[in-house]
């Protein structure tokens, strides 16, 4: 069977070999498309489905029992193996995980933790991490870039955006219009980091307490216009 398998890619496993873990997995290394043929037993294994996900197959959840499609563990696992340059194979992989799983919020926050990149596509699933504050305040941690993915109601949350400009001061230039003219949230942004003076609007740079916490802040002399 190995024999054939290697000389012929496309040809289809027996029925009696599709439920083989090493015939199947052989014929899926050779062809992406005999995963399709595979027993009901075998998509169901976790083994067996990742080592298929390793083939550069990521669009096997597609074929994995229900159960595996919910399975935290396994998707976790399968999410952190790809490369997050290859943002289309996570999305395949986002695409076929059960919604179900995105309701628990420590399968969410181990989620970001591994692959915060996920924010960048374009699934409903995502809109929940987005909205949560846990998520976002470790995304932000990654990366302060990672702060224009959230939802616009924590854009526009004081307690959320408090506490990611105490995280990092250029948390800032994420937050609503709104809070941006918010002298708490402010001072705080300049206190965490005394260089957010640069971005604020012309009436805080003109304000004797903020550009005082910013000075203290600053790691290094420059030279920013306090006038507009």
């Amino acid at each position: 069977m190995q024999r054939i398998l290697e000389n012929k890619p496309g040809y289809m496993v027996p029925d009696n070999f599709c439920d083989d873990y090493g015939i199947m997995l052989l014929a899926v290394q050779r062809d992406k498309r005999h995963i399709g043929s595979a027993s009901n037993r075998l998509r169901s294994d976790p083994a067996f489905m990742f080592e298929v996900i390793k083939t550069d197959c990521c669009d096997a959840l597609f074929y994995a029992s229900n159960n595996l499609k919910k399975n935290s563990g396994f998707i976790l696992k399968s999410i952190n193996y790809i490369s997050k340059s290859k943002l289309d194979d996570l999305q395949h992989l986002v695409d076929f995980m059960d919604p179900v799983l995105c309701q628990e919020a420590s399968f969410r926050l181990n989620l970001i933790n591994k692959k915060v990149c996920l924010l960048q596509l374009d699934s409903q699933k995502l809109e929940i991490f987005k909205e949560d504050q846990d998520v976002m305040i470790a995304a932000i941690l990654h990366d302060i870039s990672n702060l224009q993915y959230a939802s616009k109601a924590l854009k526009d949350d004081y307690d959320f955006v408090l506490k990611a400009v105490k995280q990092n001061g250029y948390a800032l230039q994420y937050a609503s219009n709104t809070l941006q003219e918010n002298y708490e949230i402010v001072i705080a942004a300049v206190k965490q980091n005394g260089c957010v003076l640069r971005n604020v609007s012309s009436k805080w740079k003109e304000d004797y307490n903020i550009v005082m916490e910013a000075v203290k802040k600053m790691d290094s002399f420059f030279v920013w216009p306090l006038r507009t």
